[in-house]
């Protein structure tokens, strides 16, 4: 039956008349608009939907990694970004010109680099990106469900280095080939 779904990962699934299922990815709006509304940043919109902003105006200048909520809605807030909570928490309202919004959600930077990074942590299974940018996964058992922060720091490797994940005390880190660390929370 043709129609709109939400599958396991959260994606909405296009079911047409003949019965092919299509997952639509997260996506901007209008990512010309963003850069409009933030002179000097720049958009760019990977293959899993995740999104990376650089140097917004009014944040830090490192990048801002996420997924849009694929929802427009109505807003009373000025046009821009406006962050709001922390850690797991956290969310950008990215509010358009003509008062609509999406929320942006923090998504891990290169899904495929972290994917190699977990397959060689033994015990570690089950990676699933999910649309709303968390990441499901297995540890030796247990579902865990980490959180990205949306910094990422740049780094240096310029694609040379081995993607890996570590811990420092209480806190949980992805860098990718790159070289460059994105915080993570595992709840």
């Amino acid at each position: 039956m043709p129609g709109l779904t939400i599958d396991d990962r959260g994606a909405v699934v296009l079911t047409t008349d003949d019965g092919y299922q299509i997952p639509l990815l997260p996506a901007p709006r209008d990512p010309d608009e963003i850069v409009d509304l933030l002179s000097g940043t720049e958009v760019i919109i990977d293959a899993g939907g995740e999104t990376t902003i650089t140097k917004p105006e009014g944040f830090f200048s490192d990048p801002i990694v996420g997924k849009f909520d694929p929802l427009v809605e109505l807003s009373d807030e000025a046009p821009g970004l406006h962050r709001m909570g922390d850690g797991p928490d956290q969310e950008i309202l990215i509010v358009y010109a003509d008062g609509t919004a999406q929320r942006f959600l923090p998504a891990i930077q290169s899904p495929s680099a972290f994917d190699q990074a977990a397959s060689a942590i033994p015990g570690l299974d089950n990676v699933q990106f999910n649309t709303d940018g968390s990441i499901s996964i297995r540890y030796e058992g247990e579902d865990l469900t980490p959180r990205p922060d949306f910094d990422v720091e740049p780094g240096t490797a310029d694609g040379n280095a081995t993607p890996m994940l570590t811990q420092e005390g209480e806190r949980f880190f992805f860098t990718d080939s790159d070289g460059s660390p994105q915080e993570f929370f595992v709840t």
